[in-house]
């Protein structure tokens, strides 16, 4: 029990220190509005008094001088505030709002590859990105709220206390029953929004499916309308059976508070009532204490909604917390990789996607030297791409040990190993940025990386024609953000994809199936050029294709998880086995 109060506590205060953090001024511009808003309430209420007090004496000078004074007060207060408002905090949340959402993009580099394989993990980054932002700026303003309840209450309080203590303890006991069941009901609306995520994410799914050209171009093809939309009717069925799950509970409760609130207001003015009656305060008095209850009941009807709407983002920020402080576990021997990359070792190794799952890769046994021209050929599904993933330390294997230099590769830091591959996936992803920023993989590029950028676009022939446009090798891939964008074919897609690769100066290259948009010519000129432009390097090529293999050193054959078949071309021809049949079924289709 304490250690969740205590964890609560952090949750409260961490979005305040993390703001004054990134932006200090910020905290200052929202303690400030909330002493000016909660002094034109305290205002207001004590400035009644005035007036009544002058108007009932007759004293004329007095009230044209406190409307004067309410007047100038008025105009000051409110043009601080425009500017506060205004001028100042739309800059500082928008810093606030990019520093949040970057780090949760750059948190999302510590997880594995296989992270995202999970569905209970998706849940939750669907979550943190969805509504992190809004939690932690909400916090801040709820903090704001609050602070000016309380001013403004302490100033009221201060006020009518001299007239009537019944009308405060009225009011804060209708609080103490009030925030209960607000609690409550927070509690089971934070339920119902979880209860809902798995939905809500697969209907944004099917919203990018009609937004993103690729899945547009398969909707118009297949006309498949009632695919998606029977996917997408049957999200909001669930959301709605989860929403008939917890209306009622939520309904009710919500006529609990309601009720409450109602039955402390007419309590108060029936006391107030009753007290001039009888005599007890004065007709001024009345007015006087009547509007500052007035006052009174909405600022701790403010609090009554801002307690639970903190109370909310508390429990909010335990999923951003579980995002955020995770941790890997880690070999402590994990050391950086600032060696050339020359030999790999894969022994014994088995692997599956999920303890239920059958085994991908079974007893792979491999070594690959440094400079080293690697094959990997096989039927679809037969784990060549399932391989490269466990070569680049993307996941571990469930057997066996993978090695980079004698040393295991799951005590080597990831980053630092990496920074020495160049890949071009089957599935591989160009962003809508210039050209240049696509190749360098950096925003801002040098005059050195403008010249490594133009030296890739030579290498696969694409510099002449992009050196002819408008914005030359700063031109945006895609006409999603650009009008003046560039879009190209699928093979010079494919030939930006291995500029990319080769701009990256590395020890080895995987290519994992790139010659997918090629015709037989292409290919055999592209073929070549990755041969070269891998001289001095490890090449690790993953090919359906087996017209151009006569150059690599080493072909391995891959079948249901399992190397079957290993040697040169030559010594593979000779075996007779899968290999040998692939190639004349590849060959009988251009005969």
């Amino acid at each position: 029990m304490n250690t969740n109060f205590f964890k609560k506590i952090i949750n409260v205060i961490y979005p305040i220190r993390y703001c004054w953090h990134i932006d200090k001024y910020y905290l200052m511009l929202v303690v400030f509005s909330s002493i000016s808003t909660s002094f034109i309430t305290i205002f207001n209420v004590f400035v009644l008094k005035l007036l009544t007090e002058a108007v009932t004496s007759y004293n004329f000078k007095s009230f044209i001088s406190t409307i004067v004074i309410i007047t100038i007060l008025i105009i000051v207060i409110n043009l601080l505030n425009m500017i506060a408002n205004y001028r100042l905090e739309p800059f500082m949340r928008n810093r606030i709002n990019k520093k949040i959402q970057e780090d949760i993009y750059i948190k999302s580099f510590d997880y594995d590859i296989s992270d995202f394989d999970n569905k209970q993990f998706f849940d939750l980054y669907y979550f943190v990105l969805e509504n992190s932002k809004e939690t932690i700026i909400n916090m801040v303003s709820q903090f704001s709220v609050l602070l000016t309840n309380l001013f403004s209450i302490g100033g009221i309080a201060a006020i009518v206390i001299n007239y009537d203590l019944l009308t405060l303890l009225l009011v804060f006991t209708g609080v103490i029953f009030s925030t209960i069941f607000s609690l409550k009901f927070q509690n089971s609306q934070y339920k119902f929004k979880l209860d809902t995520i798995s939905a809500l994410r697969k209907i944004k799914y099917i919203d990018r499916v009609f937004y993103l050209i690729d899945y547009v171009k398969e909707v118009k093809t297949y006309k498949n309308s009632d695919l998606i939309l029977g996917n997408y009717k049957e999200s909001w069925d669930s959301i709605n059976k989860t929403t008939h799950k917890w209306v009622g509970k939520l309904g009710f409760t919500s006529l609990i508070i309601n009720m409450i609130d109602s039955l402390t207001y007419i309590l108060i003015l029936f006391n107030l009532g009753l007290q001039t009656i009888i005599g007890n305060i004065s007709l001024s008095s009345f007015v006087v204490v009547f509007n500052g209850a007035k006052q009174l009941t909405e600022q701790v009807k403010s609090i009554i909604s801002v307690i639970p709407k903190i109370y909310y983002n508390m429990i909010n920020l335990d999923k951003y917390f579980d995002y955020m402080n995770y941790k890997k576990d880690v070999n402590n021997k994990i050391f950086k990789f600032n060696e050339k990359i020359q030999f790999l070792s894969l022994k014994n190794i088995n692997f599956k996607y999920s303890k239920n799952e059958n085994y991908v890769l079974k007893n792979i046994n491999l070594n690959i030297s440094s400079n080293e021209k690697i094959a990997i050929v096989g039927r679809n599904g037969s784990g060549k791409s399932t391989l490269i993933k466990l070569i680049l330390g993307l996941y571990q294997p469930n057997e066996g040990n993978i090695e980079i230099n004698n040393c295991e590769l799951k005590s080597i830091d990831l980053s630092s190993y990496l920074d020495n591959i160049s890949i071009v996936y089957q599935d591989f992803q160009l962003f809508a940025f210039s050209i240049a920023q696509n190749i360098s993989m950096k925003y801002k590029l040098t005059a050195e990386d403008e010249v490594i950028v133009i030296d890739a676009l030579k290498k696969v022939n694409l510099y002449e024609k992009i050196k002819k446009l408008p914005n030359g090798i700063n031109t945006i891939i895609s006409k999603e953000f650009e009008e003046n964008g560039q879009v190209f074919s699928g093979g010079e897609m494919q030939r930006l994809a291995l500029a990319r690769a080769y701009a990256k100066k590395s020890d080895m290259i995987i290519m994992d199936e790139p010659f997918s948009s090629f015709d037989t010519i292409t290919e055999k000129e592209i073929f070549d050029l990755i041969y070269s432009i891998s001289e001095n390097k490890i090449l690790i090529f993953i090919t359906h294709s087996l017209a151009n293999l006569s150059k690599f050193d080493k072909i391995i054959v891959m079948d249901d998880g399992e190397v079957i078949e290993m040697g040169s071309n030559n010594t593979l021809l000779k075996n007779n086995r899968l290999y040998s049949s692939m190639v004349n079924i590849q060959k009988s289709k251009y005969i």
